[in-house]
């Protein structure tokens, strides 16, 4: 009996210890004044953004991932999201967020006008407006501060886009001396407009473009932000190719470590304004 005992206590130790999760139970480094959730949704995107009690969701992966969303949001401790931004009217953007903001209290919805008028689409913005979500245009220069962080809104800077995905609204996350670039789908042309605007992009994490397609993360692009991590979220063995090798090569040359959801599930970083840290569900780092 006194064995079992000891073997329990010493499995806790290490649990407490190491700060990961175990049986459902989440830890987390208690310094950290901001953590950023690379929720893994196969090939889509979800990130979550916590801070001194306030958190804010950037998309939300396709409707068969949304149960998945809701129950990560919740086991972080969160009743209430002060912020739901979605990217841009790609599904495997906005797919679940219907589903996350009819079970989870939603303070302001944010996102960007375009012609899109798919059912799903219209769906969405139905239910904001039936939930008394506030609405709120993406703006370029618009900062919004939860917690202690703070979210500006960098892109898009013009209309008219023949691809949805330069619609992306990119955001930059700021918590003491360590900033998150997050992209959604961006591309070319929207990175060359946030080049062009002299927009403030460096930063110690981007979150690439287009799940790691060619067709984001250019050098100038690259140059610019100047990226000590490089996240990116894909599904695995997608139909894509995500990431592409030319992204990959592209972020090795720039001495950026790479961080994937589809070999390392999902992926927080950690930050208490002036390091760091990182950890995953598979391993991997």
């Amino acid at each position: 009996m006194k064995r079992w005992l000891c073997l329990i206590l010493a499995v806790a130790a290490l649990v407490f210890a190491t700060g990961c999760e175990f049986f459902g139970a989440k830890r987390y480094d208690d310094d950290a004044k901001l953590r950023v959730h690379f929720i893994d949704v196969g090939q889509g995107d979800a990130t979550l953004l916590e801070s001194n009690g306030d958190f804010v969701l950037i998309d939300a992966g396709e409707l068969d991932y949304a149960e998945k969303v809701v129950s990560y949001i919740k086991k972080q401790g969160a009743d209430r999201l002060k912020y739901a931004v979605v990217t841009h009217p790609h599904y495997d953007h906005f797919g679940g967020m219907r589903t996350v903001i009819n079970k989870v209290d939603t303070e302001n919805f944010i996102t960007v006008e375009t012609d899109c008028d798919t059912f799903s689409w219209i769906k969405l913005l139905k239910a904001v407006d039936t939930l008394g979500i506030n609405y709120l245009d993406a703006c370029v220069g618009d900062t919004y501060r939860f917690g202690e962080a703070t979210l500006t809104i960098l892109a898009p800077n013009s209309s008219g886009y023949e691809n949805y995905n330069n619609y992306s609204v990119v955001t930059r996350v700021d918590c003491g001396e360590i900033s998150f670039m997050l992209t959604g789908d961006a591309e070319k042309e929207s990175e060359e407009e946030m080049i062009a605007a002299k927009a403030q992009l460096k930063a110690d994490v981007l979150k690439c473009g287009h799940h790691g397609s060619i067709n984001a993360c250019t050098p100038e692009f690259l140059s610019a932000v100047e990226p000590s991590y490089a996240i990116i979220s894909c599904g695995e063995k997608n139909d894509y190719g995500h990431p592409h090798k030319e992204t990959l090569q592209k972020l090795e040359e720039i001495g950026c470590e790479i961080l994937r959801t589809d070999t390392m599930g999902t992926i927080v970083a950690s930050t208490d304004g002036k390091e760091l840290t990182f950890s995953t569900d598979k391993g991997g780092r």
